[in-house]
């Protein structure tokens, strides 16, 4: 999950604006484990899911009375995966089935399969959605399959991260002679369940992983100290995979730091890989002809170096360590996204709930 939420909420200083087109304004703001250092940076104040219930995935049931007790009329929530942890989920279900009116944020291009439950029934969709663009709000409509209440923003962290660009900028990067950093942005295999890392399939006998490794080494053969490659692990991965050789755990404190101290980032399509693309970084996205097995979806971004062939990744490595990359404009559909959500949520919020 992505800190987008924590980009509207924190831009929520004047409640008083609020309070003139409701008659009360009282918010608990419940923050799953896995996004509780986003909001430790924030400063605002907040509950940890696990201090509210002592069983995790949090049940639909648990969620019910939670929304009974406090008297929830409104949810303005993050949806996920519901191949694992269905703590997000049932909370939407939980109030689809009480009548609490929800607003729920789609902060990607992908993962549409988050909405429906084993039945294929659209148990986990929030009664509205905002997402990023146009090309998001026609593939959500296409994969829904029925008529829902969309509307487009932008994306708030990406638009945030482009302004603080300068401070992802590397001292004594490759273009001065140090070593180039090349990064592997892990993602989840969640069609399988799994969620081991896509860099763990096969690509025919042998690892993707170990494949692509072969080819940077092979770029670098003969200045084997010229670069470091290092793994950096999704939070929901389920990492129990032994590395290639030469290749190490990023261990960084914060996706901040990694985005910092790497200049080549190598991935699919996870937003983390447009977060770097955003900040300038060299950013390559594979497709994946060999394997039909894992959805991965063609995301509008032009900064993202595709490749579909793995046999080219070692020449367009070498020519990022040559060539020094400038930081693209920000798209015009990301501008002012953090202004266009924070007016949908305050309409959301003076709307009277269904359930008065």
């Amino acid at each position: 999950m992505l800190p987008i939420i924590s980009q509207f909420i924190s831009n929520l200083t004047n409640y008083e604006s609020l309070e003139d087109n409701c008659n009360c304004l009282e918010t608990n703001l419940v923050i799953h484990k896995n996004s509780e250092s986003v909001f430790e940076r924030s400063g605002l104040s907040y509950t940890s899911v696990n201090k509210i219930f002592s069983d995790s995935p949090v049940t639909s049931a648990d969620w019910m009375e939670y929304l009974i007790q406090n008297h929830i009329t409104h949810l303005f929530c993050t949806t996920s995966s519901s191949f694992r942890d269905l703590t997000n989920c049932n909370l939407i279900f939980a109030a689809n089935q009480q009548g609490v009116s929800s607003l729920g944020i789609f902060d990607h291009w992908k993962g549409v399969e988050r909405f429906f439950d084993g039945e294929g029934v659209a148990a986990y969709l929030p009664q509205r959605l905002i997402c990023i663009d146009q090309f998001s709000k026609d593939f959500l409509r296409r994969s829904i399959g029925f008529e829902c209440d969309i509307s487009s923003i932008g994306h708030p962290h990406l638009e945030q991260i482009y302004r603080r660009r300068g401070r992802f900028q590397r001292r004594g990067n490759k273009q001065n002679g140090g070593t180039i950093n090349i990064v592997l942005i892990s993602q989840p295999d969640t069609a399988s369940r799994h969620f081991d890392s896509v860099f763990v399939r096969r690509c025919g006998r042998t690892r993707l992983v170990d494949v692509i490794i072969e080819e940077i080494q092979e770029g670098f053969s003969e200045r084997t100290d010229s670069y470091r490659i290092t793994y950096r692990p999704h939070s929901k991965e389920a990492l129990s995979t032994r590395l290639p050789d030469n290749c190490y755990i990023d261990y960084s404190k914060s996706w901040i730091e990694t985005m910092t101290h790497n200049d080549v980032f190598i991935g699919f399509d996870s937003m983390a890989l447009i977060e770097a693309s955003v900040v300038g970084k060299n950013c390559i996205s594979i497709d994946q002809p060999w394997s039909s097995t894992i959805p991965i979806t063609t995301i509008p971004n032009e900064n993202l170096f595709r490749i579909d062939a793995l046999t080219t990744l070692k020449d367009i490595v070498l020519r990022m360590e040559r060539e020094s990359v400038s930081c693209p404009p920000l798209s015009n559909r990301l501008k002012e996204s953090a202004t266009r959500g924070l007016k949908s949520l305050r309409e959301f919020l003076t709307e009277i709930p269904k359930s008065a």
